[in-house]
């Protein structure tokens, strides 16, 4: 990505990672689309994020409705992404988490869980996992769940989806039997709507110092003492032809590191950088494009 006023179009050359998971994803949402029943979505009584797993290096919010020219980007760096596109009208939030630990491994795999809201009847699942297409039912004290090599599928109750690695699907049962809030910033845990989908922001919250410095600052020429991070994507720019907005907030331990930190920043991003406290905050005009490249380079 580009230092500059705002985010610049990336060339289709890295955009393999997200066909692999545009074939899984769309899969089993055609698959769901063929069984239709009018089923709400699922409305949570605790944390949406701990049905995800404690153990994540990020976790990020998708309201579907509200950003629908974000996610056909998206959908035009998938292999299927017209069906991906048709059949995500039955999910109306996301929620997404992942370890971060794709540096040196398969970036083929499915990098994140996912956690869908949405016109989801648990019946459907035999229609949306057959056997013949190679999804074996597996029934555990927390429910039941379907496996496919590595990858792993569960409708557990009525309006919800959980999309991820076989290894990890056992463990987001247990989490949705006991789930157990997750510590995130305050200003993240604002845009994570526990029913509904809340001001239609995106938001991505990494945590992980590691991740931050590995995925974003990668190529900053110093060390900066990032411990974690949160962007968020919205509507909030008078630009006709940027009509979003992206918000990187980096957070560092106290006021005086943030101060000693602005102006290399500012040398590094020739965006508007201000200091808001113990973080640093960018702010990028964007349009749908932008967006998608910019969410492509955080892979994460």
């Amino acid at each position: 990505m580009s230092r500059s006023n705002g985010v610049t179009r990336r060339s289709g050359a890295g955009r393999q990672p997200f066909a692999s998971l545009a074939v899984c994803a769309a899969f089993c949402l055609v698959a769901i689309s063929l069984f239709y029943c009018a089923t709400g979505p699922h409305t949570f009584t605790a944390d949406p994020l701990a049905y995800l797993g404690e153990d994540a290096a990020w976790y990020g919010v998708v309201p579907v409705a509200a950003n629908r020219p974000i996610l056909e980007a998206l959908s035009r760096r998938m292999e299927d992404g017209d069906a991906f596109m048709e059949n995500l009208d039955r999910a109306t939030m996301l929620y997404l988490a992942g370890t971060g630990n794709t540096t040196g491994g398969d970036r083929q795999e499915f990098p994140f869980r996912l956690v869908a809201t949405g016109s989801f009847p648990p019946k459907m699942a035999r229609v949306a996992f057959p056997s013949r297409k190679g999804w074996e039912k597996i029934n555990s004290e927390d429910g039941a769940w379907y496996r496919n090599g590595s990858l792993a599928a569960a409708i557990p109750r009525p309006g919800l989806l959980f999309f991820g690695k076989s290894e990890i699907l056992p463990a987001m049962l247990r989490n949705a039997a006991q789930p157990a809030e997750i510590p995130v910033r305050e200003e993240f845990r604002a845009l994570v709507p526990r029913s509904g989908t809340g001001d239609g922001t995106i938001a991505l919250y990494v945590r992980s110092a590691d991740a931050v410095r590995e995925r974003l600052l990668g190529d900053v020429p110093f060390s900066l003492p990032v411990t974690d991070l949160l962007v968020t994507i919205g509507t909030a720019t008078k630009i006709v032809e940027k009509p979003y907005i992206i918000t990187i907030r980096l957070y560092m331990p106290d006021q005086r590191t943030t101060r000693a930190m602005l102006p290399l920043i500012r040398l590094v991003f020739s965006s508007a950088v201000r200091q808001d406290g113990t973080s640093l905050v960018l702010e990028l005009p964007a349009d749908a494009e932008d967006i998608a490249d910019f969410l492509e380079f955080l892979y994460l």
